[in-house]
């Protein structure tokens, strides 16, 4: 993982903390991001640092174009499990684009 890291996919280990839900259940994941202090301060900040992102992106971005690829990169969907799991803090859903009324605005004009 470190190679990869160092080659340039810095979403490596975001990626390994999504596969991890697929073999650990919610209450194992749950202690993986909170079950201590340091560690809910690390998961904390990180979904401090992406919310002020997506913040930025959506002052800039009309559309959701930046917003959607950034909730939808394997970092925002992290952001977005972290998010549901917090057990103190009721986090407000994050809008994006509706896929289905965008794909059906496109077939309406063809």
């Amino acid at each position: 993982m470190w190679k990869q890291f160092a080659s340039g996919d810095f979403e490596v280990f975001s990626r390994m903390f999504l596969v991890m839900q697929t073999i650990l259940n919610a209450e194992q994941m749950k202690e993986l991001f909170y079950g201590t202090e340091i560690r809910q301060r690390h998961s904390e900040n990180f979904v401090v640092g992406f919310d002020r992102i997506l913040k930025l992106a959506k002052e800039c971005d009309m559309d959701n174009i930046i917003t959607d690829s950034l909730l939808y990169s394997a970092h925002g969907l992290l952001n977005i499990r972290m998010r549901d799991m917090h057990s103190s803090i009721k986090f407000p859903h994050i809008e994006s684009t509706n896929s289905q009324e965008y794909l059906s605005r496109i077939n309406e004009t063809k």
